[in-house]
């Protein structure tokens, strides 16, 4: 699957990430106002400064995560049809990526609104 054509995922920005949960094979970014990030697939993680390190095992990344509760999302971009990005402004970027072609990476919710990628 890939990002639905013209999606910015604007309703991400300003949210501040308030819970994680990590599962087997998912985890999940609550943020406030009813937003969450569920990841069923590898995702990249970025400090401030730092390189791009892509897990598999959301476990070994708890603890920037983790650092990064209450913090908001200042930025938020489509990198191309198959890959999401945030950055915290505590500068943390997490980036979300559709690397398999059968099988759901990530979904992005709000109330009732639900994106499947």
């Amino acid at each position: 699957m890939a990002i639905p054509q013209g999606e910015n995922f604007e309703l991400l920005r300003g949210r501040s990430l308030d819970q994680l949960r990590f599962g087997r094979h998912a985890l999940t970014l609550q943020f406030d106002e009813m937003v969450w990030i569920t990841v069923e697939s590898d995702l990249r993680v970025r400090d401030a400064g730092g390189e791009e390190t892509v897990v598999q095992d959301s476990r070994l990344v708890a603890t920037p995560l983790l650092s990064s509760l209450v913090n908001r999302v200042a930025d938020v971009r489509v990198d191309d049809p198959r890959s999401l990005s945030i950055v915290f402004d505590g500068g943390l970027t997490v980036r979300f990526i559709d690397g398999h072609d059968r099988y759901e990476a990530f979904q992005v919710g709000h109330g009732e609104r639900l994106i499947i990628v």
